[in-house]
């Protein structure tokens, strides 16, 4: 008997959890985790299985389109654990049927050792084990004590542990049918930060868990969601922190966040659709499609004429708001020069912009243009003859399965109830009301998301963003199935809000939603950490 290891497990039961693993056979073999998708994938990709007082511009977007080189880390460390007081150790030569070996063949050993993490694995637990027949050591493993699932490794760790008291447990069982177990029991007051976690713990993507987790804890966010895929599947979802500004309540993975400017990229797979269907031209005049006229009062640019449908889609309309205004951030004004006793509507803003002069010649530079955005909306609507809303919904997204899309609610009681809470504490003159007296936070009132409409008025989870993005590139066309050419990640971030999806040529998209103002270069850092610090299959 050469006393190789026939069967290994490694148990973990928590009060209250009864988590455990179970059953690694003598394999190589380590499925990888798979499930949904994050922005822009291709066609045959599935995804079975976040009182300033107005006028005041407070949107930061991030919309960049660069190469990049991208490398994996395929190591893990090695184990060096100790083996526990007590356990025999096999000092004998090898061989059978040694006449000096009374006992016949030394049985496995096992030992366990845990102790609290600190730098390496912040927030949770290390859970070290060590097994070996004879004086062969075999690998040891990493479990998660949340749910169950398991992880092989050389080296081994538990981060994000939820409260309770946790024995783990390693049971090694030779061919011959002896067996030897080590157990350890710890008990989780609480994570070192507070801060709870949703979603299935893997131990492969712990390096998203550490980047998010370091960006909250800087700008002391409340709570976001996160959702990855891999080579067109979903391979990862978690919430972090709270949905609510009290922060007594845990996120979840699935809920729902405003997604800002990330609405874009489905205004645009919306337009390219048409035009693949042969319903629109690209190069044609962008307003002969529009039902808008600029008020007879108005002096309008004579150059709107030249503005196509290619132009609004690429940012190139003739509009600067830097040198002038955002007209989507300016309801009170608008409705105040349309004689209007309520926030204006989509197309009333886009026929007072209309009635104002340009920045620049149309396709002669390009600047980012959420009015832009509003009028492709509208020009969904009018050709289609369906709500915006409505034929995204039912042309777009539901066919990929991202069914988790709604429009954006003003008030905390017109939203939906997995919707979080905006953890936003700057506040804003009431624009829902009209009312330059009254201060409301800017999240929930202040600014007027129902009329951004195409440009930044939908709200979805971040597993429903992974699915579009498994089905379309960030500029609006459809993926090939192919990893993208480049490095693009398109964001936003204003009261409230700060959303986040990339896709990279590494194959690797990812998606960030939080529920308060975190700047989006920053967020759009932490994701590249995020890819550097995972080991991908």
């Amino acid at each position: 008997m050469d006393g190789r290891l026939r069967r290994r497990e490694f148990l973990v039961a928590g009060t209250g959890l009864a988590a455990w693993s179970a059953g690694c056979m003598d394999s190589d073999d380590d499925p990888a985790p798979t499930g949904e998708a994050d922005d822009a994938t291709g066609d045959d990709a599935t995804g079975d299985d976040g009182p300033s007082g107005l006028p005041t511009e407070t949107e930061e977007p991030i919309d960049s389109d660069e190469a990049t080189a991208t490398e994996t880390d395929d190591g893990e460390g090695d184990d060096d654990g100790e083996p526990t007081e007590g356990e025999e150790s096999n000092d004998e030569d090898e061989g059978e049927n040694d006449e000096d070996d009374e006992g016949g063949p030394e049985g496995p050993t096992a030992s366990i050792d845990a102790s609290l993490a600190s730098e390496a694995v912040p927030n949770g637990y290390v859970f070290e084990a060590e097994a070996a027949a004879g004086d062969e050591p075999i690998a040891a493993y990493r479990w998660d004590l949340g749910d169950g699932s398991d992880g092989e490794g050389e080296s081994v760790a538990h981060a994000y542990a939820d409260p309770g008291e946790y024995t783990v447990e390693l049971t090694v069982e030779d061919d011959a049918g002896e067996t030897e177990r080590a157990r350890e029991t710890v008990t989780v007051d609480e994570r070192p930060d507070g801060r709870p976690i949703t979603g299935r713990f893997f131990p492969e993507l712990v390096g998203v868990d550490e980047a998010l987790l370091e960006l909250l804890e800087a700008h002391d966010v409340g709570g976001a969601t996160v959702a990855v895929n891999y080579e067109g599947e979903f391979v990862h979802s978690r919430g972090y922190g709270w949905r609510d500004r009290d922060r007594s309540e845990a996120v979840s993975p699935d809920a729902l966040v405003r997604i800002a400017s990330v609405t874009k990229p489905i205004t645009a797979a919306a337009v390219l659709d048409l035009e693949a269907e042969g319903e629109i031209d690209l190069d044609e005049p962008a307003l002969d499609l529009i039902d808008v006229e600029p008020r007879e009062a108005d002096d309008p640019d004579d150059r709107l004429s030249e503005i196509t449908v290619r132009h609004l889609l690429d940012h190139r309309g003739g509009w600067d708001r830097d040198a002038t205004f955002d007209p989507l951030f300016q309801p009170v004004e608008i409705a105040e020069e349309l004689d209007l006793d309520r926030p204006p509507e989509p197309r009333e803003i886009a026929r007072f912009a209309l009635g104002q002069p340009l920045q620049f010649d149309p396709g002669s530079q390009r600047v980012y243009s959420n009015l832009g955005y509003l009028l492709l909306g509208l020009l969904v609507e009018d050709v289609t003859g369906r709500p915006y809303e409505e034929y995204v919904r039912e042309e777009v997204l539901d066919p990929v399965g991202a069914d988790e899309f709604h429009p954006a609610r003003n008030l905390p009681e017109d939203r939906p109830d997995r919707e979080v809470a905006y953890d936003d504490d700057r506040s804003c003159y009431n624009a829902v009301e009209l009312d330059r007296g009254e201060s409301v936070t800017c999240a929930d009132g202040g600014i007027d998301v129902e009329a951004m409409d195409a440009a930044a008025g939908l709200v979805a989870s971040a597993p429903a963003v992974a699915r579009f993005t498994a089905a379309y590139e960030l500029d609006g066309t459809r993926r090939s199935g192919a990893p993208s050419q480049r490095r693009v990640t398109h964001g936003w971030f204003t009261d409230g809000t700060s959303a986040v999806a990339r896709q990279g040529p590494d194959g690797v998209d990812i998606v960030i939603l939080c529920n308060s103002r975190v700047p989006t270069e920053e967020l759009d850092d932490a994701i590249e950490a995020a890819i550097d610090g995972v080991e991908w299959p």
